[in-house]
């Protein structure tokens, strides 16, 4: 998009302090996996004049996440233009309802119908925890 509207000075952000010390050179990238992603970056960022990259903190990036997976699930025709309406709310979206099931730790038995593989996952995160009493 920065190619079709001519764009000369670009400004990068990203959450991954990775990412972005690799771009700059400061850190090579090393997996095999992204070193083509890496040059591929490296030859658009010459059709700039200027490209800073800048580190911005995950929870700060919620609204790009939030575009980046809405741009993957509709499908825009080239040519035509979308307008999206980002309305916040001033109180916390609740979007999962968890129901949660009360074991009886007091009687050393595992929850009615857990496989062999929950049974064997269940000892070992318990292995991290004391229970005195009723206190966990």
């Amino acid at each position: 998009m920065a190619f079709e509207h001519q764009v000369k000075r670009l400004k990068v952000f990203e959450d991954s302090t990775l990412v972005i010390y690799q771009l700059c050179g400061e850190w090579e990238t090393r997996d095999a996996k992204l070193i083509p992603y890496h040059d591929h970056v490296k030859e658009i960022v010459e059709s700039f004049d200027v490209v800073t990259f800048h580190h911005i903190p995950r929870e700060e990036n919620q609204m790009a996440d939030a575009l980046t997976t809405l741009s993957a699930m509709v499908q825009v025709n080239e040519g035509q233009e979308m307008t999206i309406h980002v309305r916040q709310q001033p109180r916390v979206a609740y979007c999962q309802h968890l129901s949660l099931e009360i074991i009886e730790t007091n009687k050393g038995e595992y929850p009615e119908g857990a496989s062999e593989n929950s049974k064997r996952t269940l000892r070992r995160l318990a292995s991290g925890f004391l229970l005195s009493r009723t206190t966990l």
